[in-house]
């Protein structure tokens, strides 16, 4: 069964809060979209994950600067979609 860090269960319609730090801003005329980085790697892996989001998808929780950060990852290039196991699209 699925469950969050501290044990929870999770069900569809549960909301969540994953936390984020901006790495980067990228600003239009019309919108800005900011590139994210996980404060803590995907399990079982022990990388962190990258995102790009419209920064109006957001809300921010804590100011900090960004070489306060342990850097762990590299950039990486575009990845292919991620397709899981047992997952029949």
């Amino acid at each position: 069964m699925p469950h969050d860090k501290h044990g929870n269960t999770l069900e569809a319609g549960d909301t969540v809060s994953v936390t984020f730090t901006i790495t980067e801003i990228h600003p239009g005329d019309d919108y800005c979209n900011a590139s994210l980085l996980t404060t803590e790697p995907m399990y079982p892996l022990a990388s962190l994950t990258a995102f790009t989001i419209n920064t109006r998808q957001c809300e921010l929780q804590s100011k900090g600067r960004l070489s306060d950060l342990p850097m762990t990852t590299e950039p990486c290039e575009p990845c292919e979609p991620y397709d899981p196991p047992g997952h029949d699209a």
